[in-house]
C-alpha cells in the first residue's frame, strides 16, 4: 500500500491528490492519510509519500522506523526550500525540515531538472525522478469553453507574487481584466474573480482569453514549475509569460507571448488581440497534451512496480 501524506491545498492537489487518484484508478493500493496512520498501517505500507518534507524531531530515528518495516520513503518536492526573504511562509525551521527529509529519502520526485540539480547537491546518492506537473482533463474544471465576448485578460496567480508583479510593473487598468481581490489595487484589474478552491479554480479560465504569468528573475522562481502554462493550455487560454525558466524552452513564439522586461510587458498587453490570443491558445493546447496526467503517470507508476 502507498500511504500519501500532506496538507490539502493547491500544491497537494497537483503533486499528490491528482496523480495518486489516477494510480488508484489503475489498480494501485493507495491511501490518503496522515503520519498518524503510519502506526496502525505500518505492516501493510510499502511506500510513504510526503510533500515538501516531514516535520519530526528526529529524522534519523524516523528513518530507522521505516527501515524496520521495509517502507520506502519518497519526498515529492516542487519548490526550492530557500524562500525569498519577503515570502510570508519563509521559515528557517521549515527549510531545515525539508533538507533533513531529503537526506533520509529513498527516492525523490520533483518537477524539473533545474530543481533536481539543487536537490542532488543535498543528497548526492538518492534517485531523483523528474515528474512534471500534469493536468487531468477528465475533471470538470479544465473544460475549454469560454464565456468572454470582448478580449479579457486575467492574472490567476495566488498569494505571494507581489514582487513578481511589482518588478514587471504590471498594470491591467486599461484592459477588461480580472484577478483575485487581493491584487486588484496593485495591478488595476477592473474585476475580481469569484472565490474558488483548488478543486474548481480552473473554472476561472473560462472568463479570460489571456492569462498572464509574470515572474521576477530570481533563483527561487527559476526552480518553479510551468503549471500556469499547463493550466492555460488545457483550457485553450493564451498565455503571456516571463521569458525564463520554468516557462522556457517549453513556451515559445508559436504558442505564447514571452516578456523579459517591464517594457516588454507593456507592449505585449497593449498589442494582443482576441484573434491572436485564440491562435496562440490553440497552438498551446496541442503542445500541452504531453502533460496529461495519464501520460505523466506512465512514468510515475514505474516507481512502484520495480
Amino acid at each position: 500500500m502507498i500511504l500519501v501524506v500532506g496538507q490539502p491545498n493547491g500544491v497537494f492537489y497537483h503533486r499528490l491528490q491528482v496523480p495518486y487518484e489516477d494510480l488508484l484508478m489503475r489498480g494501485f493500493a493507495v491511501k490518503f492519510g496522515t503520519i498518524a496512520d503510519l502506526d496502525q498501517l505500518k505492516g501493510n505500507i510499502t511506500h510513504l509519500v510526503v510533500n515538501r518534507g516531514l516535520a519530526t524531531k528526529d529524522h534519523n530515528k524516523f528513518k530507522a522506523l521505516l527501515r524496520r518495516y521495509d517502507i520506502k520513503f519518497i519526498v515529492d518536492l516542487d519548490d526550492w526550500w530557500n524562500l525569498p526573504v519577503d515570502h510570508t511562509n519563509k521559515s528557517l525551521a521549515k527549510g531545515t525540515q525539508i533538507i533533513a527529509s531529503l537526506k533520509i529519502a529513498d527516492e525523490i520526485h520533483t518537477t524539473n531538472e533545474y530543481l533536481a540539480e539543487k536537490i542532488q547537491k543535498i543528497n548526492p546518492y538518492v534517485p531523483i525522478y523528474v515528474l512534471p506537473n500534469g493536468i487531468d482533463p477528465r475533471r470538470e474544471q479544465w473544460k475549454t469553453d469560454k464565456v468572454t465576448q470582448e478580449l479579457s485578460i486575467g492574472y490567476l496567480g495566488a498569494l505571494h507574487h507581489d514582487y513578481d508583479l511589482k518588478w514587471n510593473e504590471i498594470d491591467l487598468s486599461a484592459h477588461n481584466s480580472y484577478s483575485i481581490e487581493y491584487y486588484q489595487q496593485a495591478i488595476g484589474t477592473r474585476h475580481s474573480f469569484d472565490k474558488k478552491n483548488y478543486e474548481n479554480y480552473g473554472e476561472l479560465y473560462r472568463q479570460v482569453d489571456v492569462s498572464i504569468a509574470p515572474l521576477a528573475p530570481t533563483e527561487f522562481n527559476r526552480c518553479k514549475s510551468n503549471l500556469k502554462a499547463l493550466e492555460a493550455g488545457f483550457t485553450k487560454t493564451c498565455i503571456i509569460a516571463q521569458k525564463m525558466h520554468p516557462y522556457t524552452p517549453f513556451l515559445n513564439d508559436s504558442n505564447s507571448i514571452l516578456c523579459r522586461t517591464p517594457s516588454d510587458w507593456r507592449e505585449a498587453l497593449a498589442s494582443v488581440t482576441k484573434e491572436k490570443a485564440q491562435e496562440l491558445a490553440e497552438n498551446l493546447y496541442e503542445d500541452v497534451q504531453f502533460f496529461n496526467i495519464e501520460n505523466i503517470n506512465n512514468t510515475r507508476q514505474e516507481c512502484f512496480v520495480k
